[in-house]
């Protein structure tokens, strides 16, 4: 199990490296947009198709690092405070429910993709073809799937008495220090 969440983290490495650059290259139109319109007055043709399509992989590819990672938004109030054994099984039961959910995300946004390509959808104005940003969200919602799946089994294991040490889990999320926003 170690060795497919091994390629999973360089998977998602190179996910997070991509998404990265698509932040890069929205930032990077949005600002070239406003300088050509407002000072130019010669706004950027298909722009907004541009970043449609670059939206999806801002949103989807950190998925499976984040996850890993710890960085989602999570209210772990609760979970933090429950006996060891209650907290793996409900974390198990969590990321079992996360599986499943991203598995019928990832065959609906297959399904999608793959009526793009048989239909040729492509966006308004440059007539970029829509399919292949819709297989990339279905990738992402596979792998996010098959790591909450992982994770599942860890935790399971844990439940059932395998020393967590020995166990793949996703790092803990980060613990508030206690100070108050109002304070700093």
């Amino acid at each position: 199990m170690k060795a497919v969440t091994g390629f999973l983290d360089l998977i998602d490495k190179l996910l997070l490296a991509i998404g990265a650059l698509a932040v890069v290259l929205v930032m990077g139109i949005g600002v070239a947009e406003i300088l050509g319109r407002g000072i130019f007055n010669a706004p950027i043709r298909g722009q907004i198709d541009v970043i449609e399509s670059l939206m999806p992989l801002v949103a989807l590819l950190a998925l499976g690092y984040n996850l890993r990672d710890g960085s989602h938004i999570r209210m772990s109030l609760l979970i933090d405070r429950l006996p060891d054994r209650l907290r793996f099984a409900t974390e198990a039961a969590g990321l079992t429910l996360g599986a499943i959910i991203g598995t019928i995300l990832a065959i609906g946004a297959a399904e999608f993709g793959a009526r793009a390509l048989r239909f040729s959808d492509s966006t308004p104005d440059l007539r970029l073809p829509t399919w292949p940003v819709k297989y990339v969200v279905a990738f992402c919602l596979a792998l996010f799937a098959l790591r909450c799946a992982l994770y599942a089994v860890s935790y399971l294991r844990a439940c059932f008495g395998a020393d967590p040490g020995s166990l793949t889990l996703p790092a803990p999320n980060h613990e508030y220090d206690g100070e108050d926003a109002r304070d700093v």
